[in-house]
């Protein structure tokens, strides 16, 4: 039991880092953190990045160095700012299936976790 839980861990491990890799556009070395991708898609769901941090709640400064961050490990803008408010940019919409791939990946391995700690395994 404990060696099929392990392998199927690996296995979403595995394809979390390729998802990552995607994203990011080299191997290893990914700095990211699970809460930017989360925080990239709440600016998007909420439309600017001011909204999206009183939804979260976190501080509008906190949220842009954040995304700020995640920018300049991806190499690209995921952000538009304009006297209108801060939006996701064109390349970050781009982006948000894969980012949303990785969340995803992330979602299901914490399932996996979750049911090898109820089953104590």
């Amino acid at each position: 039991m404990f060696g099929a839980f392990t392998s199927k861990l690996l296995e979403l491990l595995h394809g979390i880092d390729h998802l990552v890799d995607g994203v990011t556009g080299h191997r290893g070395g990914a700095q990211m953190r699970i809460e930017q991708l989360h925080y990239l898609t709440a600016v998007d769901d909420h439309g600017t990045l001011r909204r999206a941090g009183e939804q979260l709640p976190l501080s509008q400064s906190a949220l842009l160095e954040a995304l700020s961050k995640l920018e300049r490990e991806l190499g690209t803008r995921l952000l538009d700012r304009d006297r209108s408010g801060t939006r996701i940019s064109e390349e970050g919409r781009h982006l948000l299936p894969h980012v949303q791939q990785v969340l995803d990946a992330v979602a299901r391995l914490r399932l996996s976790a979750q049911g090898l700690a109820a089953t104590g395994g």
